[in-house]
């Protein structure tokens, strides 16, 4: 696999995570531990926020400007999945996380060049007591995804592949086989465990586009 750019998008102050160390953890916690792991790594370089960039002050079109301006030189967008990430008490289209899925996955064009769609990738963070069941449950022989809870975007990004194969686990449960969706989800064990494999899985995904109904596209 060739290096790539990488934009990691995240909820900054989502603290019902669990801690890195001995001290109050956010997400933006979690993006500095990639930032480290990234930077000793011949495959993957961060091309996201650097902590301290401080845009709360700036106007929604600065903001989307400097988002887009990083996101158009990426191949591959991380999507840390928090507990608090999901803000349903507002439109998805005024939410910066799915913003910024939605025009990664974009063909844009400038007088440097074109952006082509982004691949993307899933990551759920562990939330406070260490456990992942707020986005995924492993079973006995097979794990549920809790895609109701997610951002629409996420959620009609998965289980979107056009023939699917299904079949029956071991309790009968009717579950998908291989690949299944556009967005692939990892925990973050197995993200930093093998990062660069998982990367590769979106970016197969990504070569094979046309096997999915892909949505680029915020709800109102």
């Amino acid at each position: 696999m060739s290096a790539n750019n990488v934009f990691v998008s995240y909820k900054y102050h989502d603290s019902d995570v669990k801690p890195l160390g001995n001290y109050a953890t956010t997400v933006r916690d979690y993006v500095d531990y990639l930032e480290r792991m990234f930077d000793g790594s011949e495959k993957v370089y961060y091309r996201g926020e650097e902590d301290g960039n401080d845009l709360s002050n700036l106007t929604e079109d600065t903001i989307r400007q400097i988002l887009s301006d990083k996101i158009f030189y990426t191949t591959v967008t991380v999507v840390l999945m928090s507990p608090n990430m999901y803000d349903r008490s507002l439109p998805e289209n005024k939410q910066w996380i799915p913003w910024e899925i939605s025009y990664s996955m974009k063909e844009t064009s400038r007088e440097s060049g074109k952006s082509h769609m982004n691949a993307v990738l899933a990551v759920v963070l562990p939330d406070r007591n260490g456990k992942y069941d707020y986005a995924v449950e492993q079973h006995r022989c097979h794990r549920s995804i809790h895609t109701d809870r997610f951002f629409p975007i996420i959620r009609k990004n998965m289980f979107n592949i056009r023939s699917p194969e299904k079949g029956c686990c071991e309790c009968g449960c009717q579950v998908y086989r291989g690949v299944c969706s556009y967005i692939p989800l990892v925990t973050w064990e197995d993200f930093i465990s093998d990062h660069a494999g998982c990367i590769k899985r979106a970016l197969d995904n990504k070569e094979n586009q046309e096997s999915f109904n892909i949505c680029k596209k915020l709800e109102q």
